[in-house]
């Protein structure tokens, strides 16, 4: 499985992937705003994005609403310190997100949206990341 992992913050990247760590058959890329998100979407083709709404050149709301254009099947999961603002979760689902988590992610909830992303492709016939 690939993820994704997109924040302007370097320590909240880090933080992230060590959630990640020991788990067999992942790949991990990072990007630090939402340019280099689309471009990696296209070339590392992640299987799921985790990302910070708040990153400069392109924010995660502008990025989310583009990707539903041009890669509308990627589960996209938001992190943010905004998360427990109402309008801001309503916003992302709107506009895509499979959920949003608060910062920090705890290792229990990014590994829920690993199991739910495994569980919804194996629902709908396909093989799971």
């Amino acid at each position: 499985m690939r993820i994704l992992i997109a924040d302007d913050s370097c320590l909240c990247r880090s933080n992230l992937k060590l959630l990640f760590e020991g788990i067999a058959s992942l790949e991990l890329a990072e990007a630090a705003n939402g340019v280099e998100v689309l471009e990696l979407q296209r070339s590392f083709q992640p299987d799921i994005l985790f990302m910070d709404i708040t990153m400069p050149l392109l924010d995660g709301l502008a990025t989310l609403k583009i990707l539903q254009l041009v890669a509308p099947a990627l589960p996209i999961v938001i992190i943010s310190s905004l998360a427990d603002q109402r309008f801001v979760s309503r916003d992302c689902i709107a506009n895509g997100a499979v959920a949003v988590l608060g910062k920090p992610v705890t290792k229990e909830d990014a590994l829920r949206a690993l199991t739910k992303l495994k569980q919804a492709s194996a629902q709908q016939g396909g093989d799971p990341p």
